[in-house]
């Protein structure tokens, strides 16, 4: 992105979504920043909208907000999001509802990853501080990505945000996923621990020696599993882990991170512009929720 000066520029943020909203336009505030979402077709990305004034100086930071919606939309609708920075172009108009999308971006989410209409940008999680916002943004990465290895880092590095608060000592992450599984905190399908090879080797060991340090390190220690790229046996049980560091990952951002707020999308008037708020805040200010779920066709 450059640097631009002039009249207003209408920022562009394209990204992909896996699962298909029930409107092709939403309008709605975010961190005090207002968006315009644009569904397209199939074939082209879906983009954020947002109206800067004549200096661009705010790019990177709202860049980064709507990186962190996105991130949430991706957690609250279980969608593999892809982000594509672009930029945008000068323009004349001044409200984001004359505003109208100049830049296409072809999708990057493989055609049998989505998911029909009927989701919706009503509920999201309340992102309320760094951690979690980091945390969330790794999960995208992961969940977002068809490549297991890369995968499997991610959702690993989500448990080393923030400070364990499990067991009372500060755990490793391998010790963190035994104390959490041995409490039946986060439940392991009998045949994926059968399939991952455990011998005496506890989960979290296993997950870490056998997996994450594998992906990590290609060259290893005699005795130490290695990573076989083009093994098919190899290729399962890496496919298996990763769909269960999956699941102790999420468990940590709800536990750990404390993320279990929810935002909902309300406004006051038919006319007013949608902004997220607390439950609370809902019913305390007298707005109500915006966005009745009308299917819309292209």
């Amino acid at each position: 992105m450059g640097r631009w000066m002039g009249m207003p520029y209408l920022m562009h943020i394209p990204f992909d979504n896996s699962n298909r909203l029930d409107r092709n336009i939403y309008y709605f505030e975010y961190k005090r920043i207002e968006f315009k979402l644009v569904q397209h077709n199939q074939k082209y990305q879906d983009v954020l909208l947002t109206i800067l004034p004549e200096s661009n100086d705010r790019v990177g930071k709202i860049y980064k907000v709507a990186c962190e919606y996105l991130s949430a939309l991706s957690w609250q609708n279980s969608a593999m999001v892809i982000i594509t920075p672009e930029g945008g172009v000068e323009r004349k108009e001044t409200t984001l509802r004359k505003a109208k999308c100049t830049m296409f971006d072809f999708r990057k989410v493989p055609w049998g990853c989505y998911s029909g209409r009927g989701y919706s940008i009503i509920v999201i999680p309340k992102i309320g501080n760094d951690r979690q916002r980091k945390a969330l943004a790794l999960f995208r990465q992961a969940f977002s990505n068809l490549n297991p290895y890369f995968s499997f880092l991610f959702y690993w590095h989500v448990l080393g945000v923030g400070k364990r608060k499990l067991p009372p000592k500060k755990p490793s992450a391998s010790e963190w996923i035994d104390a959490s599984f041995n409490k039946r905190k986060v439940h392991v399908a009998k045949e994926h621990l059968t399939r991952l090879h455990l011998g005496k080797q506890t989960l979290g060991k296993c997950l870490y020696d056998d997996y994450r340090n594998a992906i990590a390190h290609i060259e290893r220690a005699p005795g130490k599993k290695e990573l076989e790229i083009d093994d098919l046996d190899d290729l399962e049980r890496t496919y298996i882990s990763t769909r269960v560091i999956e699941d102790f990952a999420k468990y940590y951002i709800k536990s750990e991170l404390g993320l279990t707020e929810k935002l909902y999308l309300a406004k006051k008037t038919r006319s007013g512009f949608p902004v997220y708020l607390a439950e609370s805040q809902l019913w305390e200010k007298g707005y109500k929720i915006a966005y009745e779920r009308k299917p819309t066709k292209f």
